[in-house]
């Protein structure tokens, strides 16, 4: 493809090179970049692209595309005619190359996701059941979709690691292009605050557009809850072609697609809404529900457990009404569900004692948890083990200690992903919120956390280990390491309670 035919729409300040040079792809990680490779240089948290430009430019990038301010400060010595005609490079000067290089990605894979239904789901919580959730209604009407979310990409039947919520602009439309290219007619894909607020989906519009809640997270990154929630709303504010459906039992409900008017629909269960929750009632088994909506109430029997759930479930299944699905499928592929990795996940050993896994490390999340564990335990003991993560919101820590230790029988403060911080200071910062101490242990690490809480657990006691869910690895340091919550779940009760129960 032509450098000509990708930076048509492109707001350049200033050009310099071959306007017809050849572009065989695009990136923004210079590692990246091989013969005849688009750079785009961007400004990231720990490092600046634009530090790397002569390093793409000598593994053959055919042009860079830089911004304004860093070419003038320090680039424009560098980037002389001279030097980039002996390289054979091409240079662009825009003015934010993050916004450039969705642009450029959009038009180098042809415009994908234009060809594509686009489900976008945002909130603090919830956003990954619901699009595993999604994904099944759309299999139940014979749609193929694709996934983009915390846990995996799926293209089809095909999956894979994911390594962001959602990725980069190069990556997300490569993805888009690689669901066209298999067949896929619509994807569901999570959309963080993070890929908001850094234009990760700049000019990305959606059909169907969800909020789901705003509590607190992610202040290490927006600083304030009102940077948050304004972040958040930019989603339907500038990137919903369709309809917008909005939780409206959440206190941020009101600053959330305002502006779409008679495209903005609402559920939840009070007020004025379009999809009504009601006759909510949860057990192990799972979680039953009606839902009412267009003067029709359609009950529907869920294997997920949680109250919490059953918004995820009336999110999912307006959004499928909203698709023109007929709603006896759109139940249908709800019921199919019968488990999401991580997402209170539950793991019983043989003598009755039953774990959960979750995903829960906000402070809100975790109380959800919580609760719904001392419901399903009546009146045996709930044992949650948690930590935080280093690097990240400190504010939340003794929040979550409280959340933890007052609503739990026992409570074990470990460690999550530390990363660079001090595992023992996090666990202080935890420590801050909880008033008694009895009945709080503590265990540095995570593994001998999560052994303590199951030895001592008795048969008819829930043990909940929260904070990493589906997650692999363990981050210390800057080194990740092979870590899985529900292996060393498994792997205690085979060696110590008699096996896990099928």
């Amino acid at each position: 493809m032509r450098l000509s035919e990708i930076v048509n729409d492109l707001p350049v300040v200033q050009m310099s090179g071959p306007w017809d040079a050849e572009i065989a792809g695009i990136t923004t990680d210079s590692r990246r970049v091989k013969q005849g490779w688009l750079f785009v240089a961007t400004p990231g948290e720990h490092v600046d692209g634009h530090d790397f430009v002569q390093t793409a430019m000598e593994r053959g990038a055919s042009c860079v595309v830089v911004q304004l301010t860093q070419y003038e400060s320090s680039l424009h010595s560098l980037l002389t005619p001279a030097y980039c005609q002996h390289n054979g490079t091409t240079v662009v000067v825009v003015r934010d190359t993050r916004k450039a290089v969705a642009v450029l990605a959009d038009r180098f894979f042809a415009s994908p996701s234009r060809a594509l239904t686009m489900i976008g789901i945002t909130g603090t919580n919830g956003k990954t059941t619901i699009s595993y959730l999604l994904s099944s209604v759309l299999a139940t009407a014979g749609i193929r979709s694709g996934l983009i979310g915390t846990v995996e990409y799926r293209i089809g039947d095909s999956r894979r690691p994911a390594p962001f919520t959602t990725p980069p602009a190069e990556h997300l439309h490569e993805l888009f292009a690689e669901m066209r290219d298999e067949g896929c007619t619509a994807v569901v894909m999570e959309v963080s605050s993070h890929s908001i607020a850094l234009d990760r989906v700049h000019g990305v519009q959606y059909d169907v557009a969800v909020f789901t809640n705003l509590t607190q997270d992610h202040l290490d990154f927006h600083e304030t809850m009102d940077e948050y929630r304004d972040v958040k709303s930019r989603l339907f504010s500038e990137h919903t072609r369709g309809v917008a459906l909005i939780n409206a039992d959440d206190d941020a409900a009101r600053a959330m697609g305002m502006s779409l008017k008679r495209r903005r629909k609402t559920y939840g269960a009070k007020g004025r809404v379009a999809y009504r929750i009601r006759d909510v009632n949860v057990s192990a088994r799972g979680t039953t529900l009606t839902i009412e909506y267009g003067g029709t109430a359609w009950p529907i029997r869920s294997k997920l457990v949680g109250g919490f759930n059953a918004w995820n479930i009336a999110a999912a299944f307006a959004v499928g009404i909203e698709l023109g699905i007929d709603p006896q499928k759109v139940i249908r592929g709800l019921q199919r569900v019968r488990n999401i990795a991580g997402r209170f996940e539950r793991i019983a050993s043989a003598d009755g004692v039953t774990a959960i896994v979750d995903y829960s490390h906000s402070p809100d999340s975790l109380e959800k948890a919580v609760r719904t564990s001392r419901d399903l335990a009546g009146d045996r003991r709930v044992i949650t083990v948690f930590g935080c993560g280093g690097d990240r919101d400190r504010a939340k820590r003794p929040l979550m200690g409280a959340v933890a230790s007052e609503l739990s029988d026992i409570t074990v403060v470990t460690s999550d992903n530390p990363r660079t911080e001090d595992p023992a200071a996090i666990i202080e910062d935890i420590l801050e919120g909880i008033e008694t101490k009895s009945g709080v242990v503590i265990r540095i690490r995570r593994r001998a956390g999560i052994q303590y809480a199951l030895k001592i657990a008795m048969p008819g006691d829930i043990v909940l280990i929260a904070g990493k869910g589906h997650e692999d690895y363990q981050i210390i340091g800057n080194r990740r390491r092979h870590f899985d919550d529900r292996e060393v779940v498994r792997a205690f009760f085979s060696d110590r309670r008699g096996g896990v129960k099928a």
